[in-house]
């Protein structure tokens, strides 16, 4: 059974390896439809081991939990939606927000292979490693330490640039990490303390990252979000139609 979840991790390690050519811009939204594409073909893949393991040991392994149900609800709320309400089916199906993204989450969950410790060490590592250099790249734009990139990297010296493509995206992302840092560290303290002080720092660092990011991201939603006294009653207006209440405007 380890042996073949440390060759999925291995297929998964090695799509991950592949996640640099997210940012070209091979689609109009690079930033969002090439993450997408990219997880579900990290979602197929597990599908496909998972088959394969399964009618090789004549046993089907899948796990079940308050998240799982969480996720079918909603993808069962999004093909309700799309198959009522949605004149264009197939856009919303590979919208990053709609059906095929709650359904490869429902799947992945329902068919994750159990961890150890030892196991998730290289997720933990990984999170951490991710959630610093977006903190550090925030402080050093912050800084004003990446405008003398500008000459052949221009957007390094945007403050609202960042690699996940939406400043919104990062502090989500940001903020996601901290409990899961925490966790690793409580796994890590009673080993030895003084060789996993490293840990807090990278901690201190996401957290400078959060606080700098959230002013960019307040000053966005002044600027793009709607006013409240419009937004109440665009709302009113779909709430008036209850078709429109349950099952959304498409």
């Amino acid at each position: 059974m380890n042996r073949r979840y440390s060759q999925l991790g291995v297929v998964l390690y090695a799509l991950l390896a592949l996640l640099p050519l997210l940012f070209l811009p091979i689609t109009q939204d690079f930033y969002l439809t090439n993450q997408w594409f990219v997880f579900i073909i990290i979602a197929v893949v597990m599908i496909l081991g998972w088959l394969v393991t399964s009618i090789k040991h004549k046993n089907l392994l899948i796990h079940h939990g308050p998240n799982l149900w969480g996720l079918i609800i909603l993808s069962a709320a999004a093909l309700l939606s799309l198959i009522i309400r949605s004149p264009n089916k197939v856009e919303a199906v590979i919208n990053p927000y709609g059906l095929g993204t709650f359904l490869a989450m429902a799947i992945i969950f329902l068919i994750q292979p159990e961890l150890g410790k030892d196991q998730k060490k290289p997720i933990y590592l990984l999170v951490l490693l991710t959630s610093g250099l977006l903190s550090l790249l925030i402080i050093f734009q912050s800084l004003g330490w990446t405008n003398w990139l500008a000459g052949f990297l221009p957007y390094l010296s945007d403050r609202k640039f960042t690699p996940t493509g939406s400043p919104i995206y990062t502090l989500s992302i940001l903020i996601v990490s901290l409990p899961l840092i925490m966790e690793f560290f409580g796994m890590n303290i009673r080993k030895n303390f003084k060789k996993n002080l490293w840990i807090i720092f990278v901690f201190a660092v996401i957290l400078v990252g959060i606080i700098l990011e959230l002013s960019v991201v307040t000053g966005l939603w002044t600027l793009n979000m709607m006013p409240l006294s419009v937004a109440w009653s665009v709302m009113l207006e779909i709430l008036k139609n209850p078709y429109y209440a349950f099952l959304g405007i498409g």
